[in-house]
């Protein structure tokens, strides 16, 4: 019998004896690369962003366009912007801070008024005269806000 008992546990038959597989293990998935969003930068309602309308000419990112009237020809172009939350010598404030970074020389004041000159565009108005092109900015403080009216010359 020892021969026999041999011949099944060494598998003589000439089958291999079966071994027994382990019960498989649940894994989960490898992770899958899920691309992220980055945030976008909301501007902030004072960060400086160019108009739409006037080329040159800054404003709050928060200011809302309420009337624009196109250039004549070699005339200007008329924009009035609502700012929320800001009176009217703080938007005087923002605005000599800003349109001076954007290119436009310290303004002159007339009556609550700014008056800016461009440092290198000249007006297409008065280009031949040597002219540079100017801005006039009136403002107006409202219970909520204040109201900007931008005359911006075209440049040449």
């Amino acid at each position: 019998m020892g021969l026999v008992a041999l011949c099944l546990v060494a598998g003589c038959a000439g089958r291999p004896t079966p071994t027994p597989t382990p019960e498989p293990t649940p894994t989960s998935p490898p992770p899958s690369p899920v691309p992220r969003l980055l945030p976008t930068a909301t501007p902030q309602p004072l960060s400086p962003v160019p108009s739409a309308k006037m080329p040159g000419v800054v404003v709050p990112a928060g200011a809302k366009l309420v009337t624009f009237t196109p250039a004549a020809e070699d005339g200007a172009a008329q924009a009035e912007y609502f700012i929320a939350d800001l009176d009217a010598d703080d938007a005087r404030d923002w605005f000599r801070k800003h349109m001076v970074e954007a290119g436009w020389t310290q303004p002159e004041e007339l009556d609550g008024a700014l008056l800016f000159a461009h440092r290198t565009e000249l007006s297409a108005q008065s280009a031949r005269q040597g002219y540079r092109r100017s801005a006039l900015l009136l403002f107006e403080s409202q219970a909520d806000g204040v109201s900007v009216v931008i005359n911006a010359e075209s440049g040449d």
